[in-house]
């Protein structure tokens, strides 16, 4: 078909025949929208990474939230060890008693108070923190079964237990990125400064 129609009606099977992927906006289309665009991006200073900015925020408020209340919990507790601030639980249970009453004897719990001691500061203040985030993960487990399996399930105690450990996994996630080289399938050993220089450590969401 000839003339201006029958190029409409060509133009109009070519492009079902491309599908939607096929088809091309008209430029007047897109003159609108970056006209559009444009006038958001004046409109709200920084966009579009204003979202993005506050989720980072929220992240990092949430990372310190946790900081503070797993720091507020390993301090006092391994400094109680050293300078007694408050009696020291021994157990309500006859498994429980045992295991402290072992670990007195034995001067183990004096490691166990030195980790959490340092952890706390190390969390509050930002230094080594994966480092010994790592190093407390087992701790923060035995206080978990020594608070909630042995003092039991739903008690007071308990709840202390899995507030630790919570938060000292939350945390490991939080400086994740510190940990992938650990992780690696074949892993090769490494001479120091061999490779890349250490850089400090940041939790998910900190400000860069």
């Amino acid at each position: 078909m000839c003339g201006p129609r029958g190029e409409f009606e060509r133009g109009g099977r070519e492009r079902e025949g491309q599908g939607q992927e096929g088809w091309v906006s008209p430029p007047i289309y897109n003159i609108a929208r970056g006209a559009y665009l444009q006038a958001i991006k004046e409109a709200t200073p920084g966009w579009p990474n204003t979202i993005e900015s506050q989720r980072e925020d929220s992240m990092k408020y949430a990372v310190w939230f946790v900081r503070l209340v797993f720091g507020a919990w390993m301090v006092p507790a391994g400094l109680n060890h050293f300078y007694p601030l408050f009696p020291q639980p021994m157990g309500s249970q006859p498994l429980s008693h045992e295991l402290i009453v072992a670990l007195l004897n034995s001067h183990l719990f004096d490691i166990v108070k030195a980790v959490e001691l340092i952890a706390g500061i190390s969390v509050l203040t930002g230094l080594y923190t994966p480092l010994v985030l790592a190093i407390c993960m087992p701790v923060s487990f035995c206080i978990f079964y020594w608070d909630t399996p042995l003092e039991g399930w739903g008690s007071r105690a308990s709840l202390f237990g899995e507030a630790a450990l919570i938060c000292n996994c939350l945390l490991c996630l939080a400086y994740i990125k510190s940990y992938r080289t650990m992780f690696a399938l074949r892993a090769k050993p490494r001479t120091a400064g061999a490779h890349d220089a250490p850089t400090a450590a940041e939790p998910a969401g900190a400000a860069r």
